[in-house]
């Protein structure tokens, strides 16, 4: 999977219930270590952070949609 797919199969926030999220992909040391989460654009909201070393990720960025999708389910 690529990820515009990746990103278009992502559920709503939690906390605010918009669609509005993208993954955030920031250098965190010299080294060359990113940390990869998926951030709602409207609240701030963040899923858990994968670091993975090297500029690029597919398998943290699938990590982290992962996370961000497989959260427990409200009952109400």
């Amino acid at each position: 999977m690529n990820e515009p797919e990746l990103l278009n199969g992502l559920k709503p926030c939690p906390f605010c219930g918009r669609y509005s999220t993208l993954f955030r992909r920031e250098l965190v040391s010299k080294s060359g270590t990113y940390l990869y989460t998926v951030r709602c654009y409207r609240c701030g909201a963040e899923g858990p952070k994968v670091y993975r070393h090297g500029e690029y990720s597919l398998e943290a960025i699938e990590a982290v949609a992962s996370f961000w999708n497989g959260r427990a389910e409200q009952n109400d």
